[in-house]
């Protein structure tokens, strides 16, 4: 299980070279180590102690895929970050939630996936259509493949989640670009992404596109999720 893995001591880590000097590197390693040791027995008690793999095969219009999911058990797949979550890693979920969906799998394994990070839980409930907003994501994906989309994981998110939480089109566009651009204070996504920087070099104004992708990503993925 989870917190059956033998953790690395002290000696180990400080050999590594990524502790302070002195007697200060005792303090860090043993504030990590406690929040490491509370975020393992979180993830176990949600029942995610134990896993095992799956795997087959999708036939989705003209696109066949390999699906291999990690870390699932008898209530679904399991995903944890060790640190905040943001619209990368929800994303990454809810991809793997629809393949999970998807597949003919035994009965044995669950449908649900939980997203357990630092700040909070996730939950994504089973649904019956997965096939066809995977489906949707994979014209998009291939889409992106010719030609730059106005689709960004983090600032999407923040627009969709603002637009879910009741505000305003250019309150939640205003957050997007803050997320996407950055200010004197933080660094934006597309300055970080190299990707997202080579194609996206100019400051633009988010404008329907955006919010027409944004939202057709990320929609779906509040008719089945709940947030703890």
């Amino acid at each position: 299980g989870l917190l059956a893995a033998e953790p690395l001591t002290f000696t180990e880590v400080k050999a590594r070279g990524i502790l302070p000097h002195g007697t200060m590197a005792e303090v860090v390693f043993d504030g990590v180590e406690a929040k490491a040791t509370a975020f393992a027995t979180q993830v176990v008690e949600l029942g995610g102690g134990v896993f095992g793999s799956q795997s087959g095969s999708l036939v989705l219009g003209s696109y066949h895929l390999e699906v291999e999911l990690a870390n699932v058990n008898s209530l679904g797949q399991f995903h944890y970050r060790f640190g905040k979550m943001d619209g990368r890693h929800i994303l990454r979920t809810w991809i793997s939630h629809l393949a999970l969906n998807s597949l003919d799998l035994p009965a044995t394994i669950g449908r649900q996936s939980l997203l357990i990070a630092d700040d909070g839980v996730i939950r994504l409930a089973p649904l019956g259509d997965a096939n066809t907003y995977l489906h949707a994501l994979l014209e998009l994906y291939w889409q992106g493949l010719r030609q730059p989309l106005e689709f960004f994981a983090k600032a999407s998110y923040v627009f969709v989640d603002a637009c879910q939480r009741g505000k305003r089109a250019e309150k939640a566009l205003s957050a997007a670009t803050k997320s996407l651009w950055g200010d004197d204070f933080s660094t934006g996504e597309c300055q970080w992404d190299p990707a997202l920087k080579r194609c996206f070099s100019e400051k633009s104004e988010l404008g329907e596109e955006f919010s027409r992708l944004a939202r057709t990503v990320y929609d779906p993925v509040y008719l089945v999720m709940d947030k703890e």
